[in-house]
């Protein structure tokens, strides 16, 4: 008492020309994105698909910085070959390896001992570049202790 539909049934307008697809495409067709036949799937496919295809991004350089006086050290970290202090409130790094362009992210975070429970601080990349950038600090309420400074530079592709 069910009325039952072939797998791979054509679905066709009135004029007789395919319009979809009542079955699976091949995994090659789904994964390169090519197909054009329109097809059922389920809402799980479709989460899989995008899930699967989402670009992950990759970090290729990190760095976690001790600051203490004017000079800051490297203490961790990989894929920088140098970093320095250019200017009060500054630190820059070079990138062991050129990047290819600067289609890049970079998280910053700070640790450690700015001496006041109020003290607030802000940051941002400057003059980034595919050799390295520099990151920017300003204190609001400029207390005595050291700074640790983290971060991270991922691919966006």
């Amino acid at each position: 008492n069910a009325f039952k539909v072939l797998d791979d049934t054509m679905v066709v307008n009135t004029s007789g020309t395919q319009t979809g697809l009542l079955g699976d495409q091949s995994t090659a067709t789904w994964q390169a994105g090519t197909g054009t036949t329109e097809s059922l799937v389920s809402p799980s496919k479709v989460k899989s698909a995008i899930i699967n295809n989402l670009p992950t991004p990759k970090s290729f350089a990190e760095s976690y910085v001790t600051y203490s006086g004017s000079t800051p050290t490297q203490v961790d970290g990989y894929g920088f070959s140098s970093v320095s202090r250019p200017a009060v409130g500054q630190t820059s790094f070079l990138f062991s390896t050129a990047q290819p362009d600067t289609n890049y992210v970079v998280d910053i975070k700070f640790q450690g001992g700015i001496g006041a429970s109020d003290a607030r601080w802000s940051s941002w990349v400057y003059a980034k570049s595919t050799t390295g950038y520099t990151v920017i600090f300003r204190f609001v309420t400029l207390a005595a202790g050291d700074v640790d400074l983290w971060t991270t530079a991922r691919r966006l592709t």
